[in-house]
């Protein structure tokens, strides 16, 4: 039997343990909404951006494990060896938890969320679809990398997952926007990926073929977000399939701007203002094949019902025995 595990679940689910290392073997885990959930329980955090394809081969990242190996070195290591030798591609990093908390010296949300405060204070609200910063922010993220949010193995245009990187680098190149924005935009980048500080200790990608798609992941830099700017994310999450006709699909962003469901919501706020400020503007609902779109919403607003599939679960016949290591 399985169930599901909410993100401030991951949080409960592991209190008043320290971790060294953890390590999410599992799709699309490499959000940092994700990683700041658990930044006091562990140290280093493996995860991957997109689809993984576990091989599950951990007697080889464990393998000449000694008492002087680091915590970061092992990190590291699961990173470089990760599907070593496989043909899918894939993105994986290892993010340091540490530089996450907030006595950390880039502090990476309190920098988001001063980005947001800047845009936020850019925009009139209500924000109309054509202002230009309303149209630099799209433009950054159409260009940015992007994952496959909905398990449909292609990588579309309108992901609502998007490497903050490479979107917040997308905003400083912009010079349409104002230096201060700019600015704010690169102390970002700078965080996550710059210096002994930075957030992402090591990120590896492959680029390649996936069931006839090319997945290309050349602007991957080893973190998400969740930025629904192509289409507006509904979901039937209270779905009965014995009773298919009551399902109601939902919008998603109240469940990432909600601080007793995510703890970055807590620590960056004006994230969470921003996409909520931008939603009027995107023109399409996701509501998937069984969520009916609700009757209030605007008469412009296109529905599009293919469905967000679940990633491939492991086959449950098989055992993963795993041993817990303490030095």
């Amino acid at each position: 039997m399985s169930t599901l595990l909410a993100t401030r679940e991951t949080s409960a689910a592991l209190d008043g343990m320290h971790i060294d290392v953890l390590f999410f073997d599992a799709c699309l885990m490499g959000m940092i909404e994700s990683a700041y959930q658990v930044r006091d329980i562990a140290d280093y955090y493996v995860s991957g951006q997109n689809l993984l394809f576990a091989k599950l081969p951990y007697e080889r990242y464990l393998r000449d494990l000694t008492n002087e190996t680091s915590p970061a070195t092992l990190a590291e290591r699961i990173v470089d060896l990760y599907n070593q030798g496989e043909r899918e591609p894939i993105t994986i990093s290892a993010l340091d938890l540490r530089q996450l908390r907030t006595d950390a010296p880039g502090d990476l949300a309190a920098r988001i969320d001063t980005l947001s405060q800047l845009l936020l204070n850019a925009l009139p609200d209500p924000a109309p679809a054509d202002h230009p910063v309303v149209q630099a922010i799209k433009s950054a993220y159409s260009k940015a990398q992007k994952f496959d949010y909905d398990s449909s193995n292609t990588i579309d245009e309108r992901e609502g997952y998007v490497d903050l990187v490479d979107f917040v680098k997308q905003l400083s190149a912009d010079t349409s926007l104002s230096a201060d924005i700019r600015a704010a935009a690169t102390a970002v980048a700078d965080a996550a990926v710059a210096g002994d500080d930075r957030v992402v200790l090591k990120q590896r990608g492959k680029s390649g073929i996936y069931l006839g798609a090319y997945w290309n992941f050349a602007q991957a830099h080893g973190i998400s977000i969740y930025l629904p700017l192509g289409e507006q994310d509904h979901r039937p999450t209270r779905y009965d399939p014995t009773h298919p006709e009551r399902a109601v699909s939902e919008p998603q962003l109240p469940y990432y701007t909600d601080c007793a469901q995510m703890a970055f919501a807590c620590d960056a706020p004006h994230w969470g203002d921003l996409l909520e400020r931008l939603t009027p503007t995107v023109t399409i609902i996701r509501t998937g094949p069984d969520g009916q779109a609700g009757s209030n919403l605007a008469a412009d607003v296109t529905y599009d019902t293919r469905p967000f599939n679940t990633p491939a679960q492991l086959n449950p016949t098989s055992f993963v025995y795993l041993p817990l290591i303490v030095r």
